[in-house]
């Protein structure tokens, strides 16, 4: 008896769903999807002249893409010369220009999946193209919807229609914010999963509408991640329709939408079961019987054999040694120079390491050498570059270790720039991208569209990399019995020579954020910093302080009332600043200031108190006969607001600049920079040739000329002219 019941339960409930099946198959109304308005205004005439009750919604479609730059170079022929190298392996590469950091980047195509992304990602690191930077960018598509509601309809058909190409969709992710419907009125019905859209038509007609949502129809709304996905009931149904390029789209019961063509590009659109969204991917290849499927946990993607062969598709991990080398000698022509030659050496290896999409690691290490001729002095210093592990996600990326992180926009002097570490042992000789070392911080950066949050903080605090006391780039050199910023008197030589100056790099160097946007026309970023300066600033003790305002003249006495003559200090301040960057009449304008709650100054009784001071930049960079010679001109500008006298300058008014440009097909380059005190005597030029037709190579010729008052760098720095030859090595 229980096995009959039971037999005719199971009987009756196969007739029931096969017969709901039916009905259902019968009774879906057809879709068909336009991608311009006039396409669907014409339909639903059509439609209308036959009879058919129909009606128009639109939908727009999200589509994230991932575009893929290398970089940066510093001028448009070196970038050019990469891109070409990269197009002769297959890859998009176009040189683009990036307003915030003033420097050339390559952009090496707009990706919609990661596994493709990962791929030429892959492929550039085997190329040696390890200095990758990935952004994201929304996009949306409007599709226009007509639903067509006739009883006769015993299949759901949909028809995508373009009368010049494909859509450009590559990924559509469709949730309740993110679906629009150009219609007057959304009904939802509290006892059942229907959302009735209704629209009025321009012309008067009977109220239409449709259905979006229902256990029994093909399109549903998951009331969990509030996602649309697509749900087949029977693989006997499908959803099909021809259009003027002959693409078919089939929905079948494993949740795949394929749409295939004669074309050479087609698209696929694949609804994944547990990402559950609708991905549009672009198939490769010229033709589907070559392709073979690539998938993962949560997308699917076709690639024909003959990229797959060229991108090698394995695994984004990827080992990136380099060795820079910089070996250079040269003389001091002055005739009170401390040394009548000088030569530097510079060694700096790192291994970048990247196991998967996500994790990243990298170490480095640096050798510096110096000699000084005369004096038979010798220097050597092993110091850690940027040693890190990072680890990054669609929108996130965190940093843990060393890094050099350079804030702002402008060359030279960068107001908001004050979380880096400078890297004095050469004064002012390298470029400003070469004189900084690497930080200890824990960096969080937030990428969204064309906008970023970058967010640090330096545990340990780290002062600015400065040579020895003696030696002729010396901050403080005992020597000379000279002090940077100070005009040098008898005093003062007798207590830099014979005093102690006491270095304290305790305590933590503070924080920073920045908020960095680019707009339509223009780029422009916002900063909050709470950290201290790198740059030093000494003061006297307090009992050497006493003891010369009693007695002047007399610094053996001072001396002796304490084991620390001189304090470098380096206070912490409030940095609130922000920069802004457009171009007009093909000139790059470039804004950047801030306000600095706490600098330090010493005031006429030789007490040093802070003061709130405001540093801006103003410039402008250009394209000489819009050729590939590259001139940036900037005025900057500093105040220290304060009534007090001081030692130290309230207001300096600077131009500055560099030039670069190319010559010989490129195998010649000329660098020039300079700076001009505009309210005091302060000089700086420096040229450089390099011969740059044996890469990796370079053989240069460079002269740098200081001249200025004692109190600037010019000044202090004048008996430090040199002229020198050099090479440099990256491999």
């Amino acid at each position: 008896m229980l096995l009959t019941t039971t037999c005719r339960t199971l009987l009756g409930s196969t007739v029931f769903l096969a017969g709901g099946m039916l009905w259902a198959e019968a009774t879906l109304p057809p879709y068909r999807v336009f991608l311009t308005e006039s396409e669907a205004l014409s339909e639903v005439e059509k439609s209308r002249n036959l009879g058919v009750r129909t009606n128009i919604t639109t939908q727009r479609m999200k589509r994230v893409q991932t575009q893929l730059f290398i970089g940066p170079y510093y001028n448009k022929r070196s970038a050019r010369r990469h891109a070409e190298k990269l197009q002769h392996q297959g890859m998009p590469a176009i040189v683009t220009f990036d307003f915030s950091s003033s420097q050339f980047l390559i952009r090496v195509g707009v990706y919609s999946d990661q596994q493709r992304l990962a791929a030429y990602a892959s492929q550039l690191h085997r190329l040696g193209y390890s200095n990758q930077v990935q952004q994201q960018k929304p996009y949306f598509q409007t599709l226009y919807v007509v639903t067509l509601h006739s009883p006769k309809q015993k299949t759901a058909t949909t028809e995508i229609v373009d009368n010049n190409e494909p859509s450009p969709i590559n990924e559509v992710v469709l949730t309740s914010e993110e679906v629009v419907d150009d219609t007057l009125e959304v009904i939802s019905s509290p006892t059942s999963d229907e959302i009735i859209v209704t629209y009025s038509a321009p012309k008067e007609e009977d109220e239409r509408e449709l259905i979006v949502s229902s256990k029994e129809e093909a399109v549903t709304l998951d009331a969990d991640d509030e996602q649309i996905i697509i749900v087949e009931q029977s693989a006997d149904s499908a959803l099909t329709a021809d259009s003027s390029h002959e693409e078919e789209i089939i929905i079948e019961s494993d949740e795949e939408l394929t749409v295939s063509s004669e074309e050479e590009l087609s698209e696929s659109i694949i609804v994944d079961e547990e990402s559950e969204e609708i991905i549009v991917a672009a198939e490769l290849g010229p033709a589907a019987d070559e392709a073979i499927v690539v998938a993962d946990s949560d997308m699917e993607i076709v690639i024909d054999q003959e990229t797959l062969a060229d991108l090698d598709v394995g695994t984004a991990s990827a080992f990136d040694p380099s060795l820079k080398l910089d070996v250079s000698g040269g003389r001091l022509p002055r005739s009170k120079s401390l040394s009548d030659y000088y030569f530097y050496s510079l060694a700096l290896a790192t291994l970048q390491y990247q196991w998967s999409n996500q994790w990243e690691v990298k170490t480095g290490l640096r050798l510096d050498a110096s000699k000084q001729e005369d004096i038979s002095r010798s220097d050597f210093s092993l110091d850690y570059a940027e040693n890190y592990i990072r680890y990054r996600t669609d929108h996130h990326r965190f940093t843990l270790g060393s890094q050099i992180v350079l804030w702002g926009i402008a060359d030279e002097v960068a107001p908001t720039d004050q979380v880096s570490v400078q890297d004095l042992t050469q004064a002012i000789v390298p470029r400003w991208q070469d004189r900084h070392r690497a930080y200890p911080m824990i960096r969080w950066e937030y990428f969204r569209g064309d906008s970023k949050w970058d967010v640090l903080w330096m545990p340990w605090f780290r002062p600015a990399e400065i040579p020895d006391d003696e030696h002729i780039w010396a901050v403080a050199n005992k020597a000379r019995g000279t002090l940077f910023g100070f005009a040098p008197n008898p005093v003062q030589q007798v207590l830099v020579q014979e005093g102690h100056i006491h270095r304290d790099k305790s305590g933590s160097g503070g924080a920073g954020m920045r908020f960095s946007q680019k707009a339509e026309g223009f780029d422009y970023s916002l900063t909050a910093q709470r950290i201290r300066r790198s740059f030093p600033y000494y003061q006297l003790s307090e009992p050497v302080r006493q003891s010369l305002l009693i007695n002047p003249f007399d610094p053996y006495s001072a001396i002796a009332q304490s084991d620390d003559t001189w304090l470098e200090i380096h206070p912490y301040t409030w940095i609130v600043g922000g920069d802004l960057a457009f171009i007009y009449k093909d000139i790059t304008w470039r804004f950047e200031g801030a306000y600095s709650s706490d600098r330090p100054a010493t005031e006429v009784d030789l007490s040093v108190n802070n003061y709130p001071s405001y540093d801006w930049v103003f410039s402008g960079e250009f394209y000489p006969g819009d050729g590939d010679d590259r001139l940036n001109l900037q005025l900057v500008g500093s105040y220290l607001d304060t009534d007090d006298k001081l030692i130290d300058r309230k207001r300096l008014y600077y131009l500055n600049g560099q030039y670069e440009g190319l010559y010989a097909n490129n195998r010649w380059r000329w660098r020039m920079r300079f700076n001009h005190g505009l309210n005091l005597h302060d000089d700086f030029i420096s040229s450089e040739i390099a011969f740059l037709g044996w890469e990796p190579h370079e053989f240069y010729w460079a002269a740098h000329l200081f001249d200025g008052s004692p109190r600037s760098y010019g000044g202090y720095y004048k008996n430090n002219t040199i002229i020198n030859f050099g090479w440099r090595g990256e491999f």
